[in-house]
């Protein structure tokens, strides 16, 4: 008769400990611990199966152990929720996830010298420069786009497409409700125009800055000449450092409604 492996038993005990260590309340969502919980579930059926074909004396209480710790992992998971597949409502706390960077390093070489130019020579003349983004993860731009849309209603939230590595709920339990938490995610943005889904900021080739000096701005362009800019407003907007950002290979958005934009080609 074969005798039952001594590691079984304590696998069990085991089991059953590690149960009460992961339980979780049932109004949550699955998470990595239940799935932990799922799998060791199923090594047990696995026993439970083995230990059918036992005759020895401890087989009662083995499967007794068992039970209880099937049963005390089973209660911690809300089964009509089952996920890794569950997904997060749409709204405001995605703000925070996939976030731009504000590194001229992350733009593309062929672009980024000049910039680092561009942005010295305005600190040399005294002008005040502050990054928004550079590079923006495509996760982060596939959100913004369709938050635009679903608000100003470019489309329904159930038409939205999923992107892998995004587990976003865009449809709520009204149209309604779908629209305000794709509104409230564009106010989180702070969008100023309609994104793009791919943009030169996906591509590692635009920046937003904001800039803004006093007085007359006395700036090196590329070549080393100088452009005395009197001229107003005293911002980005201004044509004249507009010029001058050219000279480096900064061009300044050639669309309306994003002020801090500017690209390699003006896109």
């Amino acid at each position: 008769m074969k005798k039952l492996k001594k590691q079984k038993p304590s696998t069990s005990k085991h089991v059953s400990n590690q149960a009460a260590a992961t339980a979780a309340p049932r109004d949550r969502r699955i998470g990595s611990a239940d799935l932990q919980s799922i799998t060791l579930v199923l090594e047990n059926l696995v026993l439970i199966r083995d230990l059918g074909h036992q005759r020895i004396p401890e087989r009662q209480r083995v499967l007794a152990d068992i039970e209880t710790a099937l049963f005390s992992h089973l209660s911690s998971i809300q089964l009509g929720t089952l996920a890794p597949f569950a997904k997060t409502p749409s709204g405001a706390s995605w703000v925070s996830k996939f976030p731009d960077s504000k590194s001229t390093s992350d733009l593309v070489a062929s672009f980024r010298g000049g910039v680092d130019s561009f942005m010295e020579a305005m600190t040399d003349a005294g002008a005040s420069v502050s990054i928004g983004t550079t590079l923006r993860p495509p996760e982060r731009a596939y959100l913004m786009y369709n938050a635009w849309r679903i608000a100003n209603a470019e489309v329904k939230a159930e038409d939205v497409p999923a992107m892998n590595g995004v587990d976003i709920e865009w449809v709520h339990s009204s149209d309604a409700e779908s629209v305000q938490s794709a509104q409230d995610m564009v106010d989180g943005y702070q969008i100023v125009a309609k994104p793009a889904l791919n943009s030169r900021h996906t591509q590692g080739r635009a920046i937003d800055m904001t800039i803004s000096w006093s007085g007359t701005l006395s700036i090196s362009n590329k070549d080393g000449t100088k452009s005395d800019i009197t001229s107003t407003p005293r911002n980005g907007e201004n044509t004249d450092l507009i010029d001058v950002g050219a000279t480096y290979g900064v061009i300044k958005a050639t669309f309306a409604g994003d002020p801090p934009h500017w690209s390699d080609d003006g896109h």
